[in-house]
């Protein structure tokens, strides 16, 4: 908690562009919208990293989950072809939300929201 409030006093709001669904053979990308990778993002990365002693990772892929699970590829299809693929979303991020991941995905609950500058 401590360490997120910190952080949430250094960093400022930020936009994020939401632009194609995706999907991966992992659990936690199961199904997902992929978002721009713009400059104010990366930076939101990486002083997110440097604050909590993260290395930094050149392969971070900003994106929004819309499903965890091990979902056939047909599955993934179907819903995409409800969904679309394409999207031109924006929104501004004005909090973190922390959330506890111990346990299932059933169990994670949010702990507190911290307001951004």
């Amino acid at each position: 908690i401590s360490q997120t409030s910190k952080l949430s006093d250094l960093l400022k709001s930020f936009k994020i562009k939401l632009k194609k669904a995706d999907y991966f053979d992992e659990y936690f990308k199961c199904l997902f919208i992929r978002a721009e990778k713009t400059e104010e993002i990366m930076e939101v990365n990486n002083a997110t990293r440097k604050h909590l002693n993260l290395k930094p990772n050149s392969d971070y892929m900003p994106h929004l989950s819309l499903m965890y699970g091990d979902i056939s590829l047909e599955t993934k299809e179907r819903i995409l072809a409800d969904l679309g693929r394409e999207f031109n979303l924006n929104f501004e991020v004005k909090s973190i939300h922390l959330f506890s991941t111990d346990g299932k995905v059933k169990d994670w609950y949010k702990v507190k929201e911290f307001s951004l500058k």
